[in-house]
């Protein structure tokens, strides 16, 4: 079986058994790997009663056919299950060489069920499994248990990942730490490991050769890609900068990096930019498994030591949100986010928001004075945050939540229950709709048409001369699938290779024949599958609204500009054949893309299912 293993090590911590199972060679013929392959299988497993910090919520890690291969950034991996932060569909992508590492013990993934009695961590070498006690590990955080368990030296250079304080205690948008230097950020899928109690999962394969079909393609396709990548304008300052090379160019070119949570466009953003902390603060800079770009930046402060680096999303999230350009605060703040295991993105928007609430009068604070510009409090309110404290322990809820308690539901800058992240819609218009219908609530890494509207064109695929204020909801919907075909073989968005390569890629890795319209095909089908899943979770289409803070026009750059999502959605809605009231699909759509078996969800069996209901 090329580019894949065919099989799942799935791990019960109630019963401590371990089963090996075999995986369907439709399924991964038809949703490939990744989210999408995880998708699939946790379709036959929940439904909306699951309570996502329950133990019958399986938490799935999956690889995708282009994981542990020599194709550029191909170490990429999802981790899946119901979002305890959303309600709805959960998945988060990551690096590092976790991936690679269940690739090289002979699986395509591992599926934890169950809840732990005690803390434990689990061990994979080969096909030795091992569930052992963490209670000495339980209240570290994130880093202090990579040193701990790295420095053994059976598992040196293994694959870890692992939560901090964070998902112990529960935090809805905890965040899994992924071995040293990566993170699966998103939807709290931390806080799932935390109700299992499973502190840490460590993968040390030695079947180092994932068996393709056409090795020399591959070689020839990877060095093209390589080349291509290093010598493009566009991408090559990463290897530098990192992500936070787009900082200038966001802020001062497109002013699509928000400052005052959401309220202004004026931010001076020169002092936290890549350039700046490549200069003064940058130690190196490291990469995933085989990976030609190694685009982490470590960094150096006094108040830090040594560290990796904020990216993009950490760097607006925990600066510019709260007006802030003190690069130390921000580089320590992204560190505590870190070594907790929270999402920076949720955590930023969220202490954001109390910014702005407490600035125009609306809230009040016993001890802490929120001002923009001053990072103390955001520090102060992370610290309570992680530990549950005072108006910490509703902050650890998450954005909606919060705004629903303090009733500024038009306030919050989210979509489907997640903060939105760091590319304003009125900057980029693609992204109202891409974050009103993401799979996993507002997202810019299942939709990065910010990218396509900065001139990006993917000529294979139909989406050319795209500006960014106009109604481009089918672009964006092609988009949508092809990231749900990325996310699904295991490769990173970062590295730009054309439709018709990563087509060519597939068939040389699989053995079975594709092109773009298939590829396509494949893409429209996972992201489908998708929405089947949320609809059987209780998704509303009412949770589509964007908020009234993203809806005002803000001065600057983009002055006059608020796209209509509300038309947009109808582009979108029309364009997949889906109804705009029920989110179905057409059963025509349906059937086009062999998802008939999974289909009958009925609106009956889905009223008042979910957190989320409007």
């Amino acid at each position: 079986m090329y580019g894949h293993r065919g099989k799942l090590l799935v791990i019960d911590l109630e019963t401590k058994t371990v089963e090996v199972n075999e995986i369907d060679a439709d399924h991964l013929r038809e949703f490939i790997g990744g989210s999408g392959l995880a998708c699939r299988i946790l379709f036959d497993l929940v439904d909306g009663s699951i309570d996502p910090l329950g133990k019958d919520n399986p938490l799935v890690f999956m690889t995708g056919p282009f994981t542990g291969t020599d194709i550029p950034t191909g170490a990429r991996s999802s981790i899946c299950a119901v979002s305890p932060l959303t309600g709805i569909w959960g998945e988060s992508n990551h690096g590092g060489r976790f991936g690679s590492e269940i690739k090289f013990s002979g699986y395509d993934g591992i599926i934890i069920t169950g809840q732990s009695k005690n803390p434990c961590y689990v061990v994979i070498n080969d096909s030795r499994v091992e569930i052992k006690d963490a209670e000495h590990l339980w209240g570290c955080d994130s880093i202090e248990t990579f040193a701990h368990l790295n420095n053994d030296p059976d598992y040196r250079n293994a694959g870890i990942a692992r939560i901090g304080q964070a998902g112990e205690n529960l935090i809805r948008y905890a965040s899994i730490m992924v071995d040293k230097y990566s993170v699966a950020g998103r939807t709290g899928l931390g806080a799932v490991m935390g109700s299992k109690l499973l502190k840490a999962i460590i993968v040390k394969g030695t079947d180092y050769t994932i068996p393709v079909s056409e090795p020399e393609v591959i070689k020839t396709l990877s060095k093209k890609i390589t080349d291509s990548y290093l010598n493009a304008m566009a991408t090559s300052a990463l290897p530098e900068m990192g992500t936070a090379s787009v900082v200038d160019i966001a802020s001062e070119y497109f002013g699509s990096m928000p400052s005052r949570y959401h309220t202004g466009q004026d931010f001076d953003a020169e002092s936290i930019s890549g350039l700046h902390m490549s200069r003064h603060l940058k130690v190196k800079n490291r990469g995933c498994f085989r990976c030609p770009i190694r685009c982490k930046q470590i960094v150096h402060t006094k108040r830090t030591g040594e560290c990796k680096g904020p990216e993009y999303e950490s760097i607006a999230s925990l600066g510019s949100l709260i007006d802030c350009n003190d690069v130390d605060a921000v580089v320590y703040m992204n560190s505590l986010a870190d070594r907790y295991g929270l999402d920076t993105i949720e955590l930023g928007n969220t202490i954001a928001m109390i910014y702005y609430l407490v600035e125009n009068g609306r809230l009040e604070l016993d001890d802490i004075i929120p001002k923009w510009g001053d990072p103390s409090a955001s520090i102060e309110l992370i610290e309570r945050i992680v530990r549950r404290d005072g108006i910490g322990d509703l902050l650890a809820e998450g954005m909606k939540r919060v705004a629903v308690e303090l009733d500024c539901i038009d306030d919050a800058a989210q979509i489907n229950g997640m903060s939105v992240p760091m590319h304003d819609m009125r900057s980029f218009s693609g992204m109202g709709v891409a974050y009103a219908t993401s799979p996993r609530g507002a997202c810019h890494m299942t939709c990065d048409m910010f990218v396509v509207q900065m001139g990006l064109d993917y000529e294979d695929i139909d989406v050319t001369d795209v500006d960014r204020f106009g109604n481009y909801a089918s672009e964006t919907s092609i988009v949508q699938n092809l990231r749900a075909f990325t996310n699904s073989v295991g490769i990173c968005n970062f590295v730009h290779i054309e439709p018709t390569e990563m087509a060519q890629l597939l068939s040389a890795v699989t053995g079975i024949p594709n092109d773009t319209n298939e590829m396509m095909l494949t893409g429209e089908r996972i992201f489908t599958l998708k929405r089947l899943m949320n609809l059987k979770l209780g998704y509303d289409t009412l949770n589509e609204k964007v908020p009234g803070i993203l809806r005002t026009s803000l001065e600057g750059l983009t002055e006059g500009q608020v796209p209509d999502v509300d038309e947009h959605l109808n582009s979108w809605y029309r364009y997949r054949d889906w109804d705009r009231q029920t989110g179905l699909p057409s059963q025509e759509k349906i059937a086009l893309l062999d998802l008939s078996l999974l289909a009958p969800v009925r609106l009956e069996e889905r009223k008042g299912v979910g957190f989320f209901t409007a």
